[in-house]
């Protein structure tokens, strides 16, 4: 390598190390700045506070004198709302504590008929004058017995009115029962009631007597057993008497007629009789149970009417419920309108306009690569080395970014759910130092903008809380009358029911009685069906 390469080697090399020397300059140079700012910042901060003392004791006893005057005893926002508070909270506990369920007792009263009892449901207290209570009176009258049916109704007394000579007449002589059936049918349809189908079997007896006329006309039935008759007496019997003889095949013959006859007839007769009898069973069955039967249906409309009873009170409980939580609400609504107006809007857009011309003054608000801090002429020595007598502009834009920053916070906590009164407090008195320690930068006259606006505001505070409580009160007072008048109706209702669970008990047990008079009207006629 040549001279000249060497001493361009050499100049790089030295280019380099002066480079690297120059960064650590300005390292050291930074954290020397660093820590000037700190302590020059720190001082005044410092300085800050301590300049405000006596423009913010002033303004704390006008503060607390706006307070005294307007609530009448407390000094500050924190005691008023505090006080008020404690007020709603009393209401609130009261109401939960006061609240009562009834529907198991109610369900034991409907049912049971217990001694007369008066439960309170809700008390609804109020700040100024007694609570309201609403209250249910449980004394009902009790389900009265069904009353049973007469045991005559299940009785009935099956023996024929005929004799056993007369019986045996109509089965060997049909014509006999011709007579007894036109009797029969003339009594059984004197009932209106009478089923069809009784009259159609009572008629079938004379029925069979035409039919078996009709097949002796038709076939000649009768004339071939006389016929067969005849052969048989030839063939088995010897008859000398002539009369005999002429006489006793037509009398063989006859009597087989009639012994068939007979024989259909009575089949008939038990068939009839068979399903009489299971009528006067079936009646028999009635007579045993009908107690139990009567029993069941009283228990069937008591469980109905505990079913109703319960569903009923639920919904009683389900009001006073309801009722409950709108006085919750109500009252969590005025702590929270109390809340609102201590971080009110008028606080609100004085202190967002103090942040913005805090804002403006800082090198945040700057939109273009060039702001305050980056104009700032600065001497060869302070390059060289940071000199705290070229600083004084950090401690104005530290104060000006630790006014806004603390106005800021302050609005970002206040415009929450809960906004706190010392931090409402705290923002008041912060907007009465800036105003007085930074007049070149708020607006003019901003003193005196903020003590009337304190003054008002204290007093729209408590004017609109005193307001929002007598509404509340009177709120409370119609929500428990509305309460009132929906316990006032349980009883007639309940009364109601009751009656009409009786009537239907009693129209069921009717209609018991009278299906018990339906069989035994039906077991009666079908016992006439057969008599003979």
């Amino acid at each position: 390598m040549g001279p000249l390469g060497k001493l361009l080697a050499y100049a790089f090399y030295a280019l380099m190390a002066g480079a690297v020397v120059y960064f650590g300059h300005k390292l050291l140079w930074l954290l020397r700045y660093r820590r000037l700012q700190e302590r020059l910042v720190a001082r005044a901060l410092q300085k800050l506070t301590e300049e405000a003392d006596t423009t913010l004791v002033r303004w704390d006893q006008g503060a607390e004198s706006s307070w005294s005057e307007a609530s009448r005893s407390d000094g500050s926002p924190r005691d008023y709302v505090r006080r008020v508070e404690g007020e709603l909270a009393r209401l609130d506990a009261e109401l939960t504590a006061s609240h009562r369920t009834i529907r198991d007792r109610f369900v034991v009263h409907v049912m049971q008929g217990l001694p007369p009892e008066r439960v309170t449901v809700l008390r609804v207290p109020r700040r100024h004058g007694p609570a309201r209570e609403v209250a249910v009176d449980l004394c009902f009258s009790t389900v009265p017995e069904p009353e049973l049916p007469p045991p005559e109704v299940f009785e009935l007394e099956v023996r024929s009115r005929y004799s056993f000579a007369r019986r045996l007449l109509a089965f060997l002589l049909g014509a006999a029962d011709v007579v007894y059936s036109s009797q029969h049918v003339i009594r059984m349809s004197q009932n209106p009631h009478t089923p069809e189908g009784l009259l159609w079997r009572r008629l079938s007896l004379p029925l069979l007597i035409l039919a078996a006329l009709a097949v002796d006309l038709g076939f000649g039935v009768r004339a071939r057993l006389i016929a067969w008759a005849d052969r048989w007496c030839d063939a088995h019997l010897d008859v000398a008497d002539p009369l005999l003889r002429d006489y006793l095949p037509p009398a063989i013959g006859l009597g087989l007629w009639l012994a068939g006859y007979g024989t259909l007839y009575l089949g008939l007769y038990l068939g009839l009789r068979w399903r009489s009898a299971r009528q006067i069973e079936r009646l028999a069955e009635l007579r045993a149970t009908y107690t139990d039967r009567v029993a069941d249906i009283r228990d069937a409309h008591l469980t109905e009417l505990e079913r109703w009873a319960r569903d009923y009170a639920a919904t009683l409980d389900d009001a006073s419920s309801l009722t409950l939580h709108q006085a919750q609400m109500l009252v969590q609504r005025s702590s929270h309108r109390l809340r609102r107006r201590i971080a009110n809007r008028r606080l609100l857009d004085l202190a967002e306009e103090v942040a913005g011309c805090f804002f403006q003054r800082l090198p945040e608000s700057a939109r273009k690569l060039q702001d305050v801090a980056t104009q700032r002429k600065h001497s060869l020595a302070h390059a060289l080395w940071p000199r705290e007598e070229e600083m004084g502009y950090q401690v104005e834009l530290a104060k000006y970014r630790h006014a806004w920053r603390d106005i800021e916070l302050c609005l970002d906590q206040l415009r929450g759910q809960e906004p706190d009164p010392d931090l409402a407090a705290q923002l008041w008195r912060s907007l009465v130092r800036y105003a007085r320690m930074f007049p070149e930068v708020v607006p003019e006259g901003l003193f005196e903008r903020l003590s009337e606006a304190h003054g008002d505001t204290v007093r729209r505070i408590v004017q609109d809380t005193e307001a929002d409580l007598a509404d509340l009160d009177e709120r409370l007072g119609e929500l428990a009358e509305a309460l009132g008048h929906t316990f006032d109706s349980v009883k007639p209702l309940v009364e109601s029911r009751i009656e009409l669970t009786a009537q239907s008990m009693d129209a069921a047990v009717a209609e018991f009685t009278s299906e018990a008079l339906q069989l035994r009207e039906r077991a009666r006629l079908e016992a006439m069906a057969f008599e003979i």
